[in-house]
């Protein structure tokens, strides 16, 4: 695992993910799947919608994942394949759930800023 300033890391790619104010509500969404059911079912839900800002938000996930080094390869899988393999160590399932929420809360936080 590479050292890094995460908080950094996570702020980097949140602020990518928001384009618009607009973004907030599905931001939001997303970050609720999150922490009331876990990364696993994150996965599941950003790729059953069919919202383009929720494919960027999973591609950004990805990103942020693989800067950290929490999986080897994570380019070479899809969205879920990539976030099961994270499930399958405890340590690494946690780190990469706080992650991902630290990510989000700072994109919620720009789109809002955003504005309308």
């Amino acid at each position: 695992m590479m050292e890094n300033n995460l908080d950094h890391l996570c702020a980097q790619y949140g602020l990518d993910i928001a384009q618009t104010s607009d973004d907030e509500k599905l931001i939001q969404k997303a970050l609720g799947v999150l922490q009331e059911d876990g990364v696993f079912a994150y996965a599941i839900y950003l790729e059953s919608e069919n919202e383009e800002t929720f494919e960027h938000i999973s591609d950004k996930t990805i990103e942020l994942i693989d800067t950290v080094g929490i999986v080897e390869e994570a380019n070479d899988s899809d969205f879920k394949t990539f976030i099961y393999k994270i499930t399958q160590n405890l340590d690494d399932l946690l780190l990469t759930k706080d992650l991902i929420e630290r990510m989000l809360i700072y994109s919620r936080y720009h789109a809002k800023s955003l504005g309308d």
